[in-house]
């Protein structure tokens, strides 16, 4: 049985679209978030590699702030993070997380 060659400069198509890489990346996170104090998680963005191998994505979340007693619970604003998950865009593996610093 034959198998087919990638031509040089030819790359390979990903399986995953990018809802299941954003999906993928969310249930690692909730994952590892067990048990944290985490709210209002959210997709902010997805991207695509330029080889096509990975699928870039980054997750918005707020965690608690830390508290200050001078102040009263109501000042107390939860901090948005972002983490950036690099999803395998063929088998849909979570293989790298990073944080991204807010703009």
């Amino acid at each position: 049985m034959a198998t087919a060659q990638l031509k040089p400069g030819q790359m390979l198509k990903p399986l995953l679209d990018a809802r299941q890489a954003a999906q993928a990346a969310v249930e690692f996170f909730r994952h590892l978030s067990a048990g944290m104090r985490v709210t209002e998680v959210g997709l902010e963005e997805v991207e695509l590699t330029g080889d096509e191998k990975y699928w870039l994505v980054t997750l918005g979340f707020d965690s608690p702030p830390r508290k200050n007693l001078k102040l009263p619970d109501f000042l107390h604003i939860p901090v948005r993070k972002l983490k950036v998950f690099k999803v395998d865009a063929r088998t849909g593996k979570v293989v790298a997380m990073k944080i991204r610093a807010a703009e």
